[in-house]
């Protein structure tokens, strides 16, 4: 028991920004798969391209108290789109 206590107690939260930022920025499928799935819940735009205009973590991304996603999209019309994601809220980057 005491083994999930310790193991839970190490996970990162999705609501960390830096964990935030480095899942969606990425050029996986999973992350690809993430970011088309989230703004279709929000936007109700069915995206056929996403492009992250700034996937780059460095030494500013980390201190930054709040941590944005740019992305250029383009909708099932042709339409492109210019998204901006970042946590609701407080920055939560410090807390694990």
């Amino acid at each position: 028991m005491s083994k999930i206590i310790s193991y839970q107690n190490d996970l990162v939260k999705f609501n960390n920004d830096l964990f935030f930022k480095y899942l969606l920025s990425r050029d996986t499928a999973e992350s690809k798969l993430l970011r088309k799935y989230i703004v279709k819940l929000v936007t109700n735009i069915d995206c056929k391209k996403m492009i992250v205009k700034n996937p780059e973590i460095n030494q500013n991304t980390v201190l930054a108290k709040n941590i944005i996603l740019d992305i250029c999209a383009v909708d099932e019309t042709g339409r492109i789109i210019d998204i901006e994601m970042q946590m609701a809220g407080s920055s939560n980057s410090e807390s694990a």
